[in-house]
């Protein structure tokens, strides 16, 4: 935002010329401006503590513990 008004003003070419040169999508760009300032929000809920059982948290736990050295997505594929 903040680069395309400063080029905006130095240079004088239009806003939509600057992104298409950049390119950024008009869309993208407005969905940009329109929240400019506002902090970073998810689209879908953030994952929570209660969403598996302590049952299966414990399970992947024992599991992961039996076999060190296995990376999560081997883990993953092996259970």
């Amino acid at each position: 935002m903040d680069y395309t008004e400063k080029m905006n003003k130095l240079t004088e070419i239009k806003i939509k010329r600057l992104i298409s040169l950049i390119g950024i999508s008009q869309s993208k760009y407005y969905d940009w401006k329109n929240r400019y300032g506002e902090s970073n929000s998810h689209n879908a809920q953030i994952p929570k503590r209660g969403w598996i059982f302590q049952w299966e948290r414990d399970a992947i736990i024992d599991y992961a513990k039996k076999h060190p050295g296995e990376g999560y997505r081997r883990l993953t594929y092996m259970m």
